[in-house]
C-alpha cells in the first residue's frame, strides 16, 4: 500500500540552499520569489492566483508526482503498466464539463491515487465482469466508469470496467442495469421499480433539468378568456386604478373591440377571485388594477393541478404550455395541458407507436444519412421484428419513453452501411448501446454479460 504522505503536493516550489524559491507564471505574467519556508511560500502563491486556482493546481501537481512515483519505481507490471497508460488518457477526459444526457457538470475530484487503488482492490480485473482487461480490443479496453450517473467522478462512485461494460450500462441507474443483467441471463424479464428508473435512464423518460418544454409564464394571469386577455393587456401598461367604463373604453380604442357590461364584469370578478386584480372600493365607482408580477408569480407557483389521465396532482409547472386556438391563435392566454408532462409524453408515443413496425420506422426515418432502403413494405422481412430480440431472444417493447433496457432498436450488422433490409436487426436498446461500433459477435455480448452476472452480488448497488 502506497503512503499518500510521501506524494507532493506542492507546485512551482523548489528547494534551494536550505531556503525555497517560488516560481510561477499566471495570467501571462511572471512571478518568483525566496522564502525560508514551504508554507510562506503557499502563501505567496495563494495570494497570486486565488484560492480555488491555488486547489486545481495543487490537484493537479499531486497527479504529476503520482504518476511520477510509480514510473520511478516501478511498481506495475508490463500488462499492468498497458493498463495504466490506458487510464491515464481516460482520466484526463474525465470532467468537469455537461454531461450530454444528464445536462449536469461532471465534476472530478478522484485523484489517480484513488483510480491506483480501485485497480488494486480489483486485482487489475473489471469491477462488473471480472474479466481482464486487453488494450488491443476496443471493447476490453479499461474505462473509468460513474456507478451513479447523475454524480461526478468523485471517490467512492468510480470503478474501472471494460468499455463494453460501461457502454452497457450508459446512464441506467445500477439497479436497472442489474435488471437488464439477470433479465438476459435467466430468460426471465425481473420486475422493475418505477420510481428508481423514472427519470435516470437512457432511451426516453423526462429527465429532470435535460428538456425545456415550453412552460406556462408564472407572472401572469393562468387560461385567460380572450376578455380576461384584453382586460390584462390593458392594465399592465398602467399603475394607476382604473374604471370598468375606462377599461372598456381603451379596450375599443387599442383592439376595436366593443364589449359588453356583464362579459366584462364577469371576466373582472373571475380575476378578481384568482387574486389576479386589485379592486379600489373607497369610490362611488369600483376602480381596478393589475397586481404586480412578483405577486401573480407567488399565487401561481403554489397551484396544484390533477392530471386528467393519472389523477394525480402536481405542481403546475409539470404541466407543459399550450398555444391558443381557434380564434384566439395569436394571443397569448397563458393556456397549459391539463394531463402531466409524463401522462403527455407516454401517451403520444403509445399513440405514435401503434406496433413494433411503426416504432422501428419512426426510429430510422430520422437518420437520414444511413436510413437505407427499409421501407413499411419490406420491414417484415428483418429479423426481430417479431418482437424478440435477435441476440437474446428477450421480448421487446415498442415505447420510446419508458427508458428501460429491453426497448426495441435498429441495429445494424455492418455499421459502415446504412438500414439496408439485409442489413438491419431489432435487438435490445442496452446492447445496441453496449455494442457501440465494435467487431464484436453475439457469443462475446453474452458471454461478457454472463461473466456480470456471476459477480452480481459483488456489485453494490448505489
Amino acid at each position: 500500500m502506497i503512503n499518500i504522505d510521501i506524494i507532493k503536493k506542492t507546485f512551482c516550489i523548489y528547494p534551494y540552499n536550505d531556503i525555497f524559491r517560488v516560481s510561477i507564471t499566471y495570467k501571462k505574467q511572471r512571478y518568483s520569489k525566496i522564502f525560508e519556508t514551504e508554507e510562506e511560500c503557499n502563501n505567496y502563491i495563494k495570494n497570486i492566483v486565488g484560492d480555488e486556482e491555488y486547489n486545481k493546481r495543487n490537484f493537479e501537481a499531486f497527479n504529476y508526482n503520482f504518476k511520477k512515483y510509480i514510473q520511478d519505481n516501478n511498481l506495475l507490471t508490463e500488462k499492468q503498466n498497458q493498463i495504466w497508460k490506458k487510464i491515464c488518457e481516460k482520466y484526463k477526459g474525465c470532467g468537469p464539463n455537461k454531461s450530454r444526457k444528464s445536462h449536469i457538470e461532471k465534476i472530478k475530484t478522484i485523484t489517480l491515487f484513488d483510480i491506483y487503488n480501485i485497480l488494486e482492490r480489483n486485482n487489475w480485473t473489471c469491477y462488473y465482469s471480472k474479466l481482464n482487461f486487453d488494450i488491443n480490443i476496443s471493447y476490453l479496453s479499461p474505462s473509468i466508469e460513474r456507478i451513479d450517473s447523475q454524480l461526478g467522478y468523485i471517490k467512492d462512485n468510480c470503478v474501472i470496467v471494460l468499455e463494453f461494460c460501461q457502454n452497457l450500462k450508459n446512464a441506467y441507474s445500477l439497479q436497472e442495469f442489474k435488471r437488464c443483467i439477470i433479465s438476459i441471463s435467466t430468460g426471465i424479464i425481473q420486475e422493475d421499480d418505477d420510481e428508481t428508473i423514472k427519470n435516470n435512464l437512457i432511451g426516453g423518460g423526462k429527465k429532470k433539468g435535460s428538456k425545456k418544454w415550453k412552460q406556462i409564464d408564472l407572472s401572469k394571469p393562468l387560461r385567460m378568456t380572450k376578455i380576461e386577455y384584453y382586460i390584462y393587456e390593458i392594465l399592465k401598461n398602467t399603475n394607476e386604478y382604473i374604471s370598468r367604463i375606462e377599461i372598456t373604453n381603451l379596450i375599443l380604442t387599442k383592439y376595436n373591440l366593443e364589449l359588453s357590461k356583464g362579459g366584462l364584469q364577469f371576466a373582472l370578478n373571475k380575476m378578481l377571485k384568482n387574486k389576479y386584480v386589485i379592486v379600489d372600493k373607497n369610490h362611488t365607482i369600483f376602480k381596478y388594477k393589475l397586481e404586480t408580477s412578483n405577486n401573480i408569480k407567488k399565487i401561481n407557483k403554489d397551484i396544484n393541478i390533477t392530471c386528467g389521465f393519472c389523477k394525480n396532482k402536481f405542481n403546475i409547472l409539470e404541466f407543459r404550455a399550450r398555444d391558443a386556438r381557434g380564434n384566439n391563435v395569436g394571443k397569448n392566454l397563458n393556456l397549459f395541458h391539463t394531463v402531466c408532462t409524463d401522462c403527455n409524453t407516454s401517451y403520444t408515443n403509445k399513440y405514435k407507436n401503434k406496433d413494433i413496425e411503426t416504432f422501428i420506422l419512426r426510429q430510422i426515418s430520422g437518420r437520414t444519412m444511413k436510413k437505407g432502403n427499409l421501407t413499411k413494405e419490406n420491414i417484415k422481412k428483418i429479423k426481430g421484428i417479431d418482437g424478440k430480440c435477435v441476440i437474446t431472444g428477450m421480448p421487446l417493447i415498442a415505447n420510446n419513453n419508458t427508458g428501460k433496457f429491453n426497448q426495441a432498436s435498429p441495429d445494424r450488422i455492418d455499421n459502415n452501411n446504412g438500414y439496408n433490409i439485409d442489413n438491419i436487426r431489432i435487438i435490445c436498446l442496452a446492447l445496441n448501446f453496449a455494442k457501440n461500433n465494435y467487431n464484436i459477435s453475439d457469443d462475446t455480448i453474452l458471454n461478457i454479460i454472463k461473466n456480470i452476472y456471476y459477480n452480481i452480488s459483488n456489485i453494490n448497488t448505489k
